[in-house]
């Protein structure tokens, strides 16, 4: 590839919600979501802050040769899903403070 003429860019698609999804599953994270909303914080932070490292880590080992950092999340649209995910405040406040809202 010709790094002159194209931008690299890196890792792509790592969206938290779905990271959740994965461990507990789609049906299983959604009823967490609603009815234990603290274990699904707990979770969503356990995602939220391994992602974070591995970023952290894929940007110190590409170094200046990483044009774009492309991460990308899907939550949902200003529904009622985003509005229960707002009650996860610690998480929201982190990932806020970080820049990654």
């Amino acid at each position: 590839m010709n790094h002159e003429r194209y931008a690299v860019r890196g890792p792509y698609w790592r969206p938290l919600f779905y990271g959740v999804c994965d461990l507990l599953g789609m049906e299983p994270a959604r009823q967490h979501m609603v009815a234990e909303p603290l274990l699904f914080e707990a979770v969503l932070d356990r995602v939220f802050e391994t992602t974070f490292d591995y970023c952290r880590r894929f940007l110190d080992a590409c170094g200046p040769a990483l044009d774009i950092l492309c991460l990308g999340d899907d939550f949902a649209t200003p529904t009622a899903l985003e509005q229960l995910l707002r009650k996860c405040s610690p998480t929201r406040q982190r990932r806020d403070s970080l820049g990654l809202a």
